[in-house]
């Protein structure tokens, strides 16, 4: 019995890609309705995206300035958490524009993964949600507590370029027939990597990328 070949993955980023809003930020608001954090921390992380946003930070500083403050924590009560921010705060802020767009590639033959450096607690039930793969960020646990850590590599800059690469080769594809929809400047090595790169509600620095280069602008 023959099966068709894969035509291509088309990568998605989550932040500001998927949805307008960034979902850490999300999680963060959760984690305060629960009494996880205080005010300030959730403040301090709002005027980091922002800075980040701003291409003044990268989204390294962000993960390391919440990460700490979660240090301890049971990962049980975290993934019940994810599941509830997902369900809650995430899934109804999806963008109708951008679930169309997955379903054109899914018709082409595609694969659709979500691609972000987003911690594995909110990306991974959406993932589930969305029938998409997902390759992210995860943070350390031992015998069962986060230790304020990532557990390897974020999923971010190179090594985001690196899970993408792993990901089509397994399934038989190069990078170059397959497409990646960010809004970050801070994905421009994946994007030149691509055949397809998309700017989806970019930031100020990929706007004037995607002009300079021809790349397609999206805005949902």
């Amino acid at each position: 019995m023959s099966t068709t070949p894969l035509r291509a993955v088309a990568f998605f980023d989550l932040d500001r890609t998927l949805l307008p809003h960034h979902t850490s930020l999300l999680y963060l608001r959760m984690l305060r309705r629960d009494g996880v954090i205080p005010l300030f921390t959730l403040m301090r992380a709002g005027f980091l995206l922002l800075l980040y946003f701003l291409n003044l930070v990268d989204t390294q500083r962000v993960v390391a300035a919440v990460i700490g403050r979660v240090a301890g924590g049971l990962d049980a009560d975290h993934r019940a958490r994810g599941e509830r921010c997902a369900r809650e705060l995430i899934i109804p802020r999806l963008s109708a524009p951008a679930l169309a767009r997955l379903e054109e590639h899914r018709a082409r033959g595609d694969d659709v993964v979500i691609l972000s450096a987003s911690p594995d607690y909110v990306v991974e039930p959406l993932g589930r949600h969305l029938r998409m793969a997902v390759r992210c960020s995860r943070f350390e646990v031992r015998e069962g507590r986060l230790t304020g850590a990532l557990a390897g590599p974020m999923c971010f800059g190179a090594h985001k370029v690196e899970a993408a690469r792993l990901y089509a080769e397994a399934r038989g594809v190069p990078l170059s027939a397959c497409s990646f929809y960010t809004d970050s400047a801070s994905d421009t090595p994946l994007l030149r990597e691509v055949g397809t790169p998309v700017a989806v509600n970019p930031d100020p620095r990929l706007r004037r990328l995607a002009r300079a280069h021809g790349w397609p602008r999206l805005r949902w």
